[in-house]
This record gives C-alpha cells, structure tokens and sequence, in this order.
C-alpha cells in the first residue's frame, strides 16, 4: 500500500508541475525544470532499491526456498516422480519473489488436486509462474469442480489470475495440463484504453498477457462473454451480439481461460483512442480545455462476483 501511495503521489506531482509550466513565469522554467528531474530520480530510486541485482545473492536463496517447498511437497508422491525448475527470471524484483513464495503453497494443492503424474516441470517468471504435467484421462475432472472454484477465488483474493491450458499426448491415457499463475508486478504500466473523448479505463497490466484477435474468440466455444461499453456497463452477450460484435474493429478482447468457467471480455474502444493500449504519456497534456478522467477497473474483484 505504502509503495503504490508513494507512485500515486509522485504521478500527482509530476501533473501539477505541468501545470505550473502552463501558469507559472518563463524565468521560473529553470526551476521547474530541476525540480522535474529530482521527481523523476525519486521514482528512478525507488526501483533501483527494489531490483534484485542490487543483492546478488537473494536469487540463490530464492531458488534454494522453491527447491525446499518441491521437495517437501513431492516427497509423499509415488517413486519416479521428477520436478523440473526452468528460471526465466530477468532481474526480478523483490516484490516477484515474496508474491511466487506467497503464492506457491496453495499452486501445489492445485497439482495435487489434479494428481500430476511422472514429470513435473515449474517455469518462473518476472510476472507468473507455471505448473506443467500429465494428468490421467480416468481422473473425475467433474468432481473437482467445487474445489477449482474455490481454489481460483483464494487466487484472485490475492490478485492472481489463475489459468489453465490442455495439450494432447502420444499416450491414449494421459494429457497434458499448464496451470498458470499470473499476477502484477512493480514498474509496469497499466494497461489504458480510451472509451470516449473524455474518459480513459486503467486496467492491471497483467491483461496484456490475454490480449486476443476477436477472430479468436469463435475458436473457445460456448463460454460467457461480457461487453464493457461506453456507459461502462457490463453486459452479458449472446451469440447474435457477438457476431455482430467482432465486425466492428473499435473493440478490444480479452480471453480468459479460467478452469471450468472461461471468460471473454470485450471492451468497447472510442474512435478518439488507438487500435492498442495507449501510452501512458499520451494522457498529458489535456485535450483543449477537457478534463481526461482515468477510472480503474479492478478485474480481480469483477471476476470474484
């Protein structure tokens, strides 16, 4: 709380030095222009402190941590099983290691809901991580349904999106199963799409990851699929409205694939914004005498409704 009031703080600082710029003397520039920089240099820092290189050995121990909780977890599984840890980490932050530690206890009781066969193969990166193994074709999914949900909701509570992808195998009994565990990390941008010439939505950037061409969404299948228009009203869509949905190229999609409950989200797009996420830069300075408003959208606590 204290380091996202600390970014909100310097965000507002940074909007009302441009402001003085605009009423304040010409001779003052100068001023203006050093106390820009050492605003700038107080964000720089704090990102700088956070940055793991800064302590070459907390990655090991990090690492070393992982390791415990695996073995310590497959150690009652049937002999042969394997774990396989790929690190794809680059730089991360300290906030990426307390949230993978915070969150990997209840992940393992997903593998082991799931009774994860043989190789078990964990990849970690700076903004998820990821479970990967094979799963019997006898195994009852529908009997796991009630424990999934609750499962999933405990992830969002902790603003973790929690998905789920199939791959098929050469064997008749078996398949393959990723379940995957997304959530924010410091320093990045979220994700702003402009709905109208006055209001701009603010999304975590964790939805960049589920970013899709609508031409995807038919692909899915039956699944719920909301609209977010420009009354900021979500609306359930059939699948008339969404065929003639997909037709119209000022929206943006967002796929889900949450175990037994996937979600598709379409966000409708103002022909003032651009075919993409906009630049956060973009926003100042003001459009004419308008006021820009940014509203932020809370996905995890949408998605617990």
């Amino acid at each position: 709380m204290e380091q996202r009031s600390l970014k909100e703080n310097l965000k507002q600082g940074l909007e009302t030095l441009g402001d003085l710029y605009t009423l304040g003397d010409s001779n003052l520039y100068p001023l203006f222009d050093r106390l820009h920089y050492h605003l700038h240099e107080i964000g720089s820092h704090k990102e700088k402190v956070k940055n793991v290189r800064e302590f070459r050995s907390l990655k090991k121990v990090f690492l070393k941590e992982i390791e415990g909780l695996l073995i310590e977890f497959f150690r009652e599984k049937e002999a042969g099983q394997s774990i396989d840890v790929i690190d794809q980490l680059q730089n991360p932050g300290l906030d990426t290691l307390d949230k993978t530690l915070d969150l990997f206890p209840m992940a393992r009781q997903v593998c082991d809901l799931f009774s994860f066969e043989d190789k078990v193969t964990i990849t970690l990166n700076n903004d998820c991580f990821s479970f990967r193994g094979r799963v019997p074709f006898k195994l009852e999914l529908e009997n796991l349904r009630e424990e999934t949900y609750r499962l999933t909701r405990m992830f969002l509570q902790k603003e973790t999106l929690f998905t789920f992808n199939v791959f098929e195998t050469c064997e008749e009994s078996s398949f393959v199963l990723e379940f995957s565990f997304h959530f924010d990390v410091e320093g990045l941008n979220p994700y702003l799409i402009q709905i109208n010439k006055e209001t701009v939505l603010s999304l975590s950037p964790v939805v960049k990851t589920f970013a899709r061409p609508m031409e995807d969404l038919e692909k899915v299948g039956e699944h719920n699929v909301f609209l977010i228009d420009e009354a900021l009203e979500a609306k359930k869509m059939d699948r008339f409205s969404f065929l003639k949905c997909i037709q119209d190229q000022n929206y943006h999609l967002f796929h889900f694939p949450f175990l037994f409950r996937p979600i598709s989200l379409i966000i409708k797009r103002s022909i003032y914004g651009e075919n993409g996420p906009i630049d956060a830069q973009k926003l100042v300075p003001l459009h004419g005498d308008g006021h820009l408003s940014v509203i932020e959208v809370d996905l995890f606590k949408i998605f617990q409704k």
